[in-house]
């Protein structure tokens, strides 16, 4: 089932685009239950997304200070699909990492949110 109005986990650091996806998120009718902003407080949180009915988790690839790989993306991923299996994961970064379902660039503009409404309408 595509979630039309999705129940999202942000995980993000940047507060420029926690506050950017917070809006456009919330002009497409979908609700940002949880966020976090660290590696930890993702790692914490996690266990909640079942109770709260999480379908989507947007989760950015590098949280950690001088961090650059996508590590801590790739481990908050793992962690979800080990805990809260249906839960889909969009890898939102300004590099390409495969650590989720799909993919969306962090680029500026109109055109990152059109992709990431488009791609969370389609999981």
């Amino acid at each position: 089932m595509s979630p039309e109005k999705a129940k999202i986990f942000l995980v993000e650091d940047n507060e420029f685009d926690i506050c950017d996806t917070r809006w456009f998120l919330k002009e497409g009718g979908h609700q940002i239950v949880i966020e976090a902003k660290s590696l930890e407080e993702a790692l914490n949180l996690i266990p909640s997304l079942k109770e709260k009915e999480i379908n989507v988790a947007i989760v950015d690839g590098n949280l950690s200070s001088g961090e650059r790989s996508g590590s801590d993306g790739a481990r908050i991923a793992e962690e979800i699909r080990k805990k809260a299996p249906d839960v889909k994961i969009v890898a939102y970064s300004g590099a390409k990492y495969d650590y989720g379902d799909v993919y969306v660039s962090k680029s500026f503009g109109e055109e990152r949110e059109i992709k990431l409404g488009e791609v969370i309408k389609k999981l």
